[in-house]
């Protein structure tokens, strides 16, 4: 099950999406609104054809369509950063700044994060984390990042850390950065079994929380107030495919690893 992202516009011509399902989902609404929708539907095959419209939120014409199509994956991260309890003032380290954890750190540092530290290993990634409000970044392959955060917290480590690289170890790895009474988010989905030490989970009190998708109701309005004020788009997004070219410029890039940012589909253009 996967999580599609829906652009709806209205025009003289009817309405036009960013994906062909679950059109009708939100078709009342934008007839409604006279103006631009973006859903979130979650499902597959017929499934996504049969979205409630409460998925659907109404989009302000000021945003732009390339930013708007962000909402659903910063919801995410909104998500992500509710689950986590961030307070004003805390140290969050956030292991992994690829397609979801760039939006948990936009979202941390919307949250009033004192201090949000990017781990990856792809300076690229860390740039864009720091345009997007990281305070400080550490490049996995060249430093440690236990030291870094001691250099930033002393011996207290962070307050949050979250694991979006879902790698096999990423639990382990944050564990180490996270100060007693601490709380280690889970974000990215691994692909092995994952091993950590629970006795040091319990003597240090740390808790440990999950997060998956987001909440409509709360994290889309959230998402879109971002977006309407900070053009994440130019940062985020990698290009714009022409839909009969969405499978191989999109889809497999994705599948392969290969893409470096958001791919988004336009389904009014062909090449």
């Amino acid at each position: 099950m996967g999580a599609v992202a829906v652009l709806l516009e209205t025009s003289n011509q009817g309405i036009r999406s960013t994906s062909l399902p679950a059109i009708s989902a939100a078709r009342e609404l934008a007839k409604h609104h006279g103006g631009p929708v973006v859903g979130v539907v979650i499902g597959t095959g017929a499934e996504l054809g049969a979205a409630a419209t409460d998925a659907a939120r109404y989009v302000d014409k000021v945003l732009k369509a390339d930013n708007a199509a962000l909402a659903q994956p910063l919801a995410v991260g909104f998500h992500a950063v509710d689950r986590s309890r961030i307070r004003q003032g805390d140290v969050v380290v956030v292991h992994g700044a690829g397609a979801i954890g760039s939006f948990v750190v936009a979202g941390a540092v919307a949250a009033g994060a004192g201090a949000v530290v990017a781990v990856d290993v792809d300076p690229g990634r860390l740039e864009v984390a720091t345009r997007l409000g990281a305070t400080h970044t550490v490049d996995a392959r060249e430093a440690d990042p236990l030291e870094a955060v001691r250099e930033l917290t002393g011996p207290a480590l962070a307050d949050v850390t979250v694991e979006a690289s879902g790698l096999a170890d990423g639990m382990s790895r944050v564990q180490r950065l996270t100060r007693r009474g601490g709380t280690v988010l889970l974000v990215g989905l691994p692909k092995k079994e994952v091993s950590f030490n629970a006795v040091d989970l319990i003597l240090r009190e740390i808790d440990v929380m999950t997060t998956v998708a987001h909440v409509c109701d709360t994290n889309l309005p959230a998402a879109l107030d971002l977006l309407a004020q900070r053009d994440l788009a130019s940062l985020l997004v990698e290009k714009v495919v022409p839909l009969d070219h969405a499978v191989e410029d999109a889809l497999v890039p994705m599948a392969e690893g290969a893409a470096r940012g958001k791919l988004l589909v336009d389904t009014e253009v062909t090449a």
